[in-house]
């Protein structure tokens, strides 16, 4: 006659497995780079957009060197992929790796001519200035490995949403035949 399995221990096992998959369900729809509610901005207050993109890579290249690795250049197309994607998000008031179009990173690469050997995106939404928005991706570990990984050119985005709510993308890349 076949042994029955001690239902108690098969329904406490079921449980372990679902609530491991239910924490790595929430783990990826809860990004680590967003945010709860914070204060707005808006354009107005943003004086020198430009500023502020030059500010997230001086933070990248700050934890570059405090590890002794190569600082990043940027690289036009990658900046323009990290703009569109930035002002994509803005305008869906969604943080996100796909696009509107369901465009990856690498599509947006690709589209604006960036040929790479390697390359990797890091998104947040929510962070209200340049020095925000690199600390939640270096508390990150999957950020943080591409923010000290092996690329060697970077482009920063940024835009606000109607809402005022700051949208960052950060595109890292390793050229072909570089």
């Amino acid at each position: 006659m076949p042994k029955i399995p001690d239902m108690r221990r098969t329904a406490q096992l079921f449980l372990a497995i679902l609530a491991v998959y239910g924490a790595m369900l929430t783990a990826c729809n809860s990004p680590p780079t967003r945010q709860p509610a914070r204060p707005r901005v808006s354009r107005d207050e943003v004086p020198d957009q430009s500023a502020w993109l030059e500010r997230v890579v001086e933070l990248h290249n700050r934890e570059r060197a405090e590890r002794k690795l190569p600082p990043f250049e940027i690289d036009p197309k990658l900046q323009r992929a990290a703009e569109l994607h930035a002002a994509d998000m803005a305008r869906r008031q969604k943080m996100s790796h796909r696009g509107a179009d369901w465009s990856s990173p690498f599509d947006r690469m690709k589209r604006v001519g960036y040929v790479y050997q390697s390359a990797a995106e890091n998104v947040a939404y929510g962070q209200t200035t340049p020095e925000e928005a690199v600390d939640a991706w270096m508390h990150s570990p999957p950020h943080r490995r591409a923010i000290l990984g092996n690329y060697s050119q970077i482009g920063a985005g940024y835009a606000t949403a109607t809402d005022g709510t700051a949208a960052w993308c950060v595109t890292f890349g390793d050229p072909a035949g570089g």
